[in-house]
């Protein structure tokens, strides 16, 4: 399973025992201080508090080489050790040497396919990716898996598919590195040991951070300009809002929320609770500034398995279920963009195929929408793309790759969409970018 997805199902398991959910806790504990630098003295730096990483010093030239066996690269890399990365992350000063240009292939109309060319036999080449996009500017941040060294690297390529910079490590995992015009999120951790944010400068990737924090270990999942998300080991979301420090973790007493979506400073979110009979409920609800969370959508007796927005729109779907575990069919609903109850005006918009309450197999991005289709029937695995268009309600259904099934949904826009790709036996295997322009008529 993607450690990215994990949380999807964690969630679901805490939510039979939702009771036992503390009070809200507001503020995540502290965990061991960061040392961005040996300047920085032994006493580091408070866990909640921004580090100033300007002091810290830059490994020699080349720095050390820690991997195991034999090197893969055909150039010397020039790893050298990060010093804010608690003992595990080098940078390469010669990221083309660590990592390979992305190679695509075709896979029918206005589709393209990774080829993962990096060495790796274990056929789970790679973990995800993240991907910006603006205008003619694209970046991809890429979690590479180097199987036959035990090792994986992590880059981010620009729109001509070469790298920009690249890490490795062995014993630190995460997977979120995401490219935003104000910084670029960086995450890592190692086991129980503090998880590190750091947020790099987009025009110096390989120098000192612009901030860095450590936090009791948790699950990166995502950011933007504003916000840092992520989530417990047991599924209790994190937010750090960018702009005012604040961090938190989003716990209900009688109910558990999902891995809430980052829209500007705002994060949306699925609260799995009980109605007064005892009952699962699922309702849509908000995370905003200054630190307020209310309750959006109510679907009476209907579940709401996604809530998310654009900016523009707000879009979630509605069903009959009376269990979370269910997949099950839905209605698309929409509403002008809002951030109170009182400003959210919902029109159903038409029916959708069945899914599940997973976050990641829906996105929302330039007035359209996507989800991953999943069979009701117990045993059968087939997996189909849809994409929405908010303005008209238009719909075109992806054409199946026939040894690829979708997955997450990565990006999203009025173009394209990006999203992971597993084998049969769902081992996440590649990237699928398809052009919407090539879909065809729809429906």
């Amino acid at each position: 399973m993607n450690p990215a997805r994990h949380l999807s199902m964690a969630t679901l398991l805490v939510a039979l025992g939702l009771g036992s959910c503390g009070k809200a806790n507001t503020e995540p504990r502290p965990a061991a201080p960061v040392d961005a630098g040996p300047d920085h003295g032994a006493g580091g730096h408070d866990a909640q508090a921004p580090v100033d990483a300007s002091a810290g010093k830059d490994g020699g030239p080349g720095g050390t080489d820690g991997a195991a066996g034999a090197s893969p690269d055909a150039g010397d890399p020039g790893w050298k050790p990060v010093q804010w990365g608690q003992g595990c992350l080098d940078v390469a000063t010669k990221p083309a040497d660590a990592v390979p240009e992305l190679v695509w292939t075709d896979c029918g109309a206005g589709c393209a396919r990774l080829v993962p060319n990096w060495p790796d036999k274990s056929g789970v080449p790679l973990q995800t990716a993240q991907v910006f996009k603006s205008g003619t500017v694209l970046r991809v941040g890429l979690h590479l898996w180097y199987g036959e060294i035990g090792q994986w690297r992590k880059a981010i390529y620009d729109e001509n598919m070469k790298p920009l910079v690249a890490w490795r490590g062995e014993e630190c995992g995460a997977n979120l590195l995401q490219w935003t015009p104000k910084h670029v999120c960086l995450s890592v951790g190692r086991g129980l040991d503090p998880t590190i944010e750091a947020y790099l400068s987009p025009g110096d990737l390989t120098g000192n951070p612009i901030a860095v924090y450590a936090t009791q270990p948790f699950v990166p999942l995502s950011c933007n300009e504003d916000l840092f998300i992520g989530s417990s080991f047991g599924g209790i979301p994190y937010l750090r809002d960018l702009g005012t420090n604040l961090a938190r973790w989003i716990q209900f007493s009688q109910g558990q929320a999902t891995d809430p979506v980052p829209v500007g400073p705002h994060a949306f979110f699925v609260l799995m609770g009980y109605d007064d009979k005892g009952y699962q409920k699922l309702t849509g609800w908000v995370w905003k500034r200054p630190d307020t969370l209310e309750q959006l959508v109510d679907a009476g007796s209907e579940m709401v398995y996604d809530f998310r927005g654009d900016g523009n729109t707000l879009v979630w779907v509605q069903t009959t279920s009376t269990s979370i575990f269910d997949v099950a069919p839905g209605t698309l609903w929409t509403s002008p963009f809002a951030t109170s109850a009182s400003e959210v005006h919902g029109t159903a918009r038409r029916a959708v195929p069945p899914v599940s309450l997973v976050p990641e197999y829906k996105a929302a991005g330039s007035g359209y929408y996507a989800l991953v289709e999943q069979s009701p029937v117990m045993g059968v695995y087939d997996r189909f793309l849809h994409v929405y268009r908010l303005s008209d309600a238009h719909h075109w259904k992806l054409p199946s790759i026939p040894d690829v099934r979708p997955a997450d949904i990565l990006f999203l826009d009025a173009e394209e969409v990006w999203y992971l790709g597993t084998t049969l036996n769902d081992a996440t295997s590649t990237i699928i970018r398809q052009r919407l322009d090539a879909l065809g008529p729809g429906d």
